[in-house]
């Protein structure tokens, strides 16, 4: 089989390097696409690969995109895991965290996602205002070109 050992492959890839970005892309391409997926079990197990190695790299937007990918390739609302993104979202300054990682565009940008995919537009604005002014400046002309053009 062309695809033996590729996933075990791919994985010791982002086990030594988690901010490997073409690492997670090929592990995408390996399981969704590659013909290897076992169905729903194998969901779940890609579900709990994502998180792990988001607990070990909460500002990792490679392990946040494939998290992303696992829901927008199976048509699950990106609700389903909006517990777990406030986690490492909650931008409050009085926050009792449960997550060491204090600034975390990555997660503050999936939950605002969250918001205007579930319709509450005021929540996602909030956030992605934050964004632009506090918590990831430096892409905040490029967040102003997306709401002209989501306007």
């Amino acid at each position: 089989d062309l695809w033996a050992g590729e996933l075990d492959f791919v994985e010791t890839i982002i086990v030594q390097d988690v901010r490997n970005n073409s690492a997670w892309h090929h592990r995408f391409f390996v399981v969704f696409q590659s013909g290897i997926r076992e169905g729903a079990d194998y969901d779940h197990l890609n579900f709990r690969f994502a998180k792990q190695n988001i607990s070990f790299a909460a500002n990792n937007p490679s392990a946040w995109h494939y998290l992303r990918g696992i829901l927008d390739i199976n048509d699950i609302p990106y609700s389903r895991v909006e517990d777990f993104v406030r986690l490492y979202a909650d931008t409050s300054d009085d926050a009792i965290r449960d997550v060491v990682d204090l600034e975390n565009p990555v997660a503050i940008e999936f939950l605002a996602d969250i918001h205007e995919k579930e319709g509450r537009i005021l929540q996602a604005t909030e956030l992605w205002k934050s964004l632009a002014d506090e918590h990831d400046t430096i892409r905040k002309k490029i967040r102003e070109g997306l709401k002209s053009v989501k306007q």
